[in-house]
């Protein structure tokens, strides 16, 4: 991962995964039942203890979130999915075969945020740090402003919600990427980095020998742009302007008019294409796609290669044999613009133009 360090904030994102409770972490029998009545938050913080948490000494992350007998796996930054077509900034944490586990607290905060609509918590743990946990039915005694202590019960995920693990993300303001063509279109996720990096020494190696990624830099990556290059993300011209876009849910709006040319997180060397649900009228698709294993690598393509050919198989496709379903054809028109088209089988093998269907993505 490419980045800087300036100035002295940052911030902290984990996102959790269904019910919360105050329950052992490997005792599956005991969430049968209704979950114990936990113990009452305060009911606000004082200000000496909110001073706690604009401090400027280093982040200390004191623990995992789950018991680590309990982690199969930590997925990288940069992941892809159907929902969340933009490389994801969160880390996510795969829980082994458990019925269901307890989600703790990494650090003391105060809650500064709450969506429960939406399963979300934020939490300042220092000036320059914030903490958010989301994907999970919060307890009913959260609320802005009341302290949580490092290990406190925050949550319960379970085996019912395998699919999407604890994710857990770290925004830093001192950590600048530097590839995006139009940084100010991805918010926070500007300044993103990979949580394992502010764990305490005790359990920091453990996490990183738990990362599935095979490339010597386990954080991941998510800034793929490169100027004048077909590689990183494109949107669509009707796109938000891109200084309405300074939240995570705003920005997930803007996804759906994207289009990727990127790299699979845990095995950055194939190719990925994701496409944002608001493209599947005009290209035909949409989700995360593998490419012909000889196709041209993003990175390579500038405007002089012309029309470029990439044939779309699902990921889970690791032969890629014979004629793909669909072939994605791109041109780089210049640095900020390009013309794709979706077209199928039947007539895939032959098309090296566009049609009047192609439309125009912009950085």
């Amino acid at each position: 991962m490419q980045f800087t360090r300036v100035g002295a904030r940052a911030v902290v994102l984990v996102s959790v995964l269904t019910l919360s409770g105050a329950c052992s972490t490997r005792d599956a029998s005991q969430f049968s039942g209704p979950l114990p009545t936990p113990t009452p938050f305060p009911a606000a913080p004082v200000a000496s203890e909110i001073a706690l948490f604009v401090g400027t000494s280093p982040l200390v992350l004191d623990a995992l979130p789950i018991d680590v007998r309990d982690i199969n796996a930590i997925r990288p930054m940069g992941t892809l999915d159907a929902a969340h077509v933009l490389p994801s900034p969160d880390a996510i944490i795969e829980p082994s075969d458990v019925a269901a586990v307890a989600v703790r607290a990494m650090t003391d905060g105060v809650i500064i945020d709450i969506d429960r609509a939406n399963g979300v918590i934020s939490m300042r743990v220092r000036a320059f740090a914030q903490l958010r946990m989301s994907g999970f039915t919060l307890d009913s005694s959260l609320a802005i402003g009341h302290i949580v202590r490092s290990g406190d019960t925050l949550g319960l995920w379970h085996a019912e919600r395998a699919d999407a693990g604890i994710a857990v993300r770290v925004i830093d303001s001192r950590v600048r990427h530097l590839n995006w063509v139009v940084a100010e279109r991805y918010g926070d996720r500007q300044s993103a980095a990979f949580f394992a990096r502010y764990l305490a020494d005790s359990v920091r190696s453990t996490a990183f020998g738990l990362v599935r990624r095979a490339a010597p830099d386990l954080d991941g990556r998510i800034d793929f742009d490169r100027d004048g290059r077909l590689v990183g993300t494109w949107f669509a011209p009707v796109a938000a302007n891109v200084s309405a876009v300074r939240t995570d849910d705003a920005l997930e709006q803007l996804a759906r008019t994207s289009l990727s040319f990127v790299y699979d997180a845990e095995r950055p060397g194939q190719v990925r294409l994701a496409a944002g649900a608001a493209l599947i009228g005009d290209l035909g698709v949409s989700g995360v796609f593998a490419v012909a294993w000889d196709a041209a690598d993003p990175a390579t393509v500038d405007s002089e290669h012309g029309v470029v050919r990439y044939p779309l198989y699902p990921v889970n496709d690791d032969a890629r044999i014979g004629r793909a379903p669909l072939t994605l054809l791109v041109q780089l028109v210049d640095s900020r613009s390009i013309r794709v088209e979706v077209v199928s089988r039947a007539i895939s093998s032959d098309a090296t133009s566009f049609s009047e269907r192609a439309i125009t993505l912009v950085r």
